[in-house]
């Protein structure tokens, strides 16, 4: 169940990830409804995934840890558009992608998942959460079992 994560910067000479605010990657085994962003997905990041972090080696994802999904994570400066991969482990599978300044994605051994988008106000929640792709995310592939609103954090 091997997973393996290359990025390739759009030019020779950028040898470290650049243009990005935040930048994580994350092993998701479940979802807290009451917080938004990162703070929403339960699991365990990966500390080899951060801003400034080194480009063009291929990463071996951990599968030490238990996990239903891989979701990486990259808040860019607006207006530029952030990038949201959620991942599912899928032997044989490679998908390739680009980020608004150029960054080559290449993932083996998983797939893409959609993640739909919510409407303004779903569930009563305010944009800060109905917005949020992190958890857009939980919300498509765990639900929102036990929310209650006192313990919503904005």
């Amino acid at each position: 169940m091997s997973v393996v994560v290359t990025m390739t910067p759009q030019f020779a000479s950028q040898d470290r990830l650049t243009g990005f605010t935040h930048f994580w990657l994350r092993y998701v085994r479940g979802f807290s409804p009451h917080f938004h962003c990162q703070q929403s997905l339960r699991g365990t990041s990966d500390p080899r995934f951060r801003k400034g972090m080194p480009l063009g080696n291929p990463i071996t994802l951990l599968d030490f840890y238990r996990f239903d999904y891989i979701y990486l994570c990259g808040v860019a400066p607006k207006p530029c558009p952030g990038l949201h991969l959620a991942l599912k482990v899928s032997p044989g599978v490679l998908i390739e992608t680009e980020t608004y300044n150029g960054i080559r994605i290449r993932v083996e051994g998983a797939s893409d998942l959609d993640i739909p988008s919510l409407p303004d106000g779903f569930a009563g929640m305010s944009r800060r959460f109905t917005r949020c792709r992190n958890w857009q995310f939980g919300v498509a592939y765990y639900g929102l079992q036990g929310l209650k609103s006192e313990l919503i954090r904005e």
